[in-house]
């Protein structure tokens, strides 16, 4: 989102709440892929759900 601004909604990004409770306790993880920042859990997901991808190791290249 780039810094866009959720309140004002000046980026058509619109917040909502569609009366489902937050998850008790989210899992998290560090960031993937970054030289800046990797240290900072901004990887939120929720345990069980089904539509959350399972991690996959990276295959080593010879």
């Amino acid at each position: 989102l780039d810094g866009a601004d959720l309140v004002t909604g000046d980026r058509d990004v619109t917040v909502v709440d569609d009366g489902v409770a937050p998850p008790p306790a989210p899992a998290r993880s560090g960031r993937i892929g970054l030289s800046a920042g990797a240290d900072v859990p901004w990887r939120w997901w929720v345990p069980g759900e089904p539509s959350v991808s399972a991690h996959r190791r990276a295959v080593a290249v010879p």
